[in-house]
């Protein structure tokens, strides 16, 4: 058999309080009874003890109830409360409790395990209770595939709460909640497992970030990860409209559009402004077009959201000294002049759920680990992990707003610098605030909010809208942060009145971009500094000059207007993409762990 079986013993009363915690996450991970509501969170252990009779009577009063007996090994079957069957581990003459968990038939593949929660430290919230219960997480991709494991949550119970598909027949029948699951690409399916996997490894630990997490899964790419703006917007839509009735507090969006416009005036990332105004976690891809500078696609470009890049573990998930920057993820400043990413996650060799009858599968059938998991790496994995960050920080935390969510992450990311720890190692247009950190983010998150000085109706009433702090001087070739004592004027400039209104126009950035050297506004040398690695990772964000609040609070309002289309012509000649291109798909997966000198194995 393939089975593991976790059994913690308690030899002492002091044990027994201290393990309260770790019994209550091992029941967490039973799969074996289905669970009507969310909020009762019912599993079923098998609970060894001295005196069968006496644990029946104390497990009957406490409302828990005795489904069996098990004389050969002095145990009992008992279902209940979570905080109950924890609580039983507590009592004179109960020997251990262990979780339900799987057999398997002998032959099948063994467990799989995955690093990336471990790397971002999900494990400690994991030990304080929190899995991302009784939040709902809405993921637009290609669909997923209907797995047991994603199905599923820790508790047992049916966690997937609706499923729409606005691709399938032209979006005929997509306001059907209970939509065949199908994803013939894959990468959906991948992205969910990262998100919310409830499947427990060959490590004893969850497979997914939140996997307590709910799930709503809404279809808008197709089988060749590819969709029009029509079905995301029709999938953002139905997200809004269906944000109470499913507690939908989190929106994941894997997926990459060029930008043509500015982030006001594109529909998708206005949808974005819109989902955030309401309450609701946008958590995206910066994209997989580095290492280059203002490679941030849309929505990525939305300055409201949480964008996110990718770094690699190098294959040594214990040690972070290691870790670097994966090539391929996008860097910043936007279009728009906003710093992006925001923060970074772990993005490569990521093992999560994919069928090998998949595209993905079959295109990448090197990286298939069994039927069901496979590796990837992209940005696409690392928003994911992000949003089951997310996921965990509402869990802990149900009243936190979007802005305050999107605080505490950059406020407790961890950034990169150089060894002698005099700059960072990687610039905020490549890093943002650094690594995410899950405990601190959900266990010591500070207070405060993110996207100060921007008003989102008003930007979503057309009456303000607003410019980045980031510049280009052609003087030093360099990009800076506007008022900061030495590099730049002060206070935040808005714009000229025109999308060339950039300092120099934006025809002037096309040369110097490898410029980027220099304090924390610098590119550490250019694309070739990633190299050698950095032991670096600093206590906090606080070592950035000045701090997360020292440069997201304040922005100018926008001089001009938009509504032109041929100034809309204009702004697409200048960022040298066609006018008119609206399409969108899934940011492209690299099959294989991105290698120090740039290069990937596809995608």
């Amino acid at each position: 058999m393939n089975a593991r079986i976790i059994a913690f013993p308690f030899q002492s009363s002091v044990l027994r309080v201290v393990r309260l915690a770790l019994v209550a996450l091992l029941l967490l991970g039973l799969l074996s009874l289905p669970l009507g509501t969310q909020s009762g969170q019912i599993a079923r252990a098998i609970v060894e003890a001295s005196n069968l009779e006496a644990l029946s009577r104390l497990a009957t009063q406490r409302g828990l109830t005795v489904e069996d007996r098990l004389p050969m090994i002095n145990s009992l079957v008992v279902t209940g409360q979570l905080t109950d069957l924890a609580a039983l581990s507590a009592l004179p003459g109960v020997i251990r409790v262990t979780p339900d968990v799987q057999v398997n038939k002998s032959g099948d593949p063994g467990p799989v395990s995955t690093d990336f929660p471990d790397v971002v430290g999900a494990n400690l919230v994991w030990a304080r209770g929190y899995f991302g219960q009784d939040v709902t997480v809405a993921i637009l991709d290609t669909g997923t595939a209907q797995l047991p494991i994603l199905m599923t949550g820790v508790t047992g119970h049916r966690r997937l709460l609706a499923s729409v598909d606005f691709v399938q027949g032209e979006g005929q029948g997509a306001d059907n909640e209970d939509a065949p699951l199908r994803d013939p690409n894959g990468h959906g399916t991948h992205i969910t497992g990262v998100v919310a996997n409830a499947d427990v490894g060959a490590d004893g630990e969850y497979n997914g970030m939140a996997p307590g997490a709910n799930l709503v899964e809404v279809r808008v790419l197709n089988a060749q990860g590819q969709g029009t703006y029509t079905q995301v917007l029709s999938g953002i839509q139905w997200v809004i409209d269906h944000q109470a009735r499913f507690n939908i507090r989190v929106v994941n969006m894997s997926l990459y559009a060029p930008v043509t416009s500015p982030y006001f005036a594109d529909p998708l990332s206005r949808a974005v402004t819109a989902l955030w105004s309401r309450g609701i976690v946008v958590v995206v891809a910066a994209g997989n077009g580095g290492p280059g500078p203002m490679t941030i696609g849309v929505p990525g470009y939305n300055p409201y959201a949480i964008t996110v890049g990718a770094f690699t573990d190098n294959y040594t998930p214990a040690d972070g000294s290691d870790d670097y920057l994966a090539p391929f993820s996008a860097a910043g400043p936007t279009t728009d002049g906003f710093v992006k990413p925001d923060l970074i996650a772990p993005g490569g060799h990521i093992v999560s759920t994919l069928l090998n009858r998949s595209a993905l599968g079959q295109e990448f059938p090197e990286n298939q680990i069994n039927r069901t998991y496979s590796k990837l790496a992209g940005t696409s994995q690392a928003t994911a992990a992000v949003s089951g960050v997310v996921a965990l920080m509402l869990s802990a935390h149900p009243e936190l707003t979007p802005n305050q969510v999107k605080y505490r992450l950059l406020e407790t990311a961890i950034p990169n610098f150089s060894p002698d720890r005099t700059q960072a190692a990687y610039s905020i247009w490549q890093q943002g605030a650094g690594r995410v950190s899950a405990p601190d983010a959900v266990l010591s998150g500070p207070d405060g909010a993110a996207n100060a000085g921007l008003d989102i109706m008003a930007d979503l009433a057309e009456t303000s809208h607003y410019q980045g702090p980031s510049y280009y001087d052609p003087a030093s070739g360099q990009f800076k942060l506007l008022g900061r004592e030495g590099v730049g004027p002060n206070g935040y400039s808005g714009w000229a009145g025109g999308y060339s209104g950039w300092a120099g126009g934006y025809s002037g950035w096309a040369g110097g971009y490898s410029g980027w050297a220099g304090g924390y506004s610098g590119w550490a040398g250019g694309y070739s500094g990633w190299a050698g690695g950095y032991s670096g990772w600093a206590g906090g964000y606080s070592g950035w000059a000045g701090g997360y609040s020292g440069w997201a609070g304040g922005y100018s309002g926008w001089a001009g207007s938009y509504g032109s289309s041929a100034t809309a012509q204009q702004y697409a000649n200048l960022a040298g993409v066609p006018a008119g291109t609206r399409s969108v798909s899934n940011v492209d997966d690299v099959e294989t762990e991105p290698s120090r000198d740039g290069q990937s194995g596809g995608g």
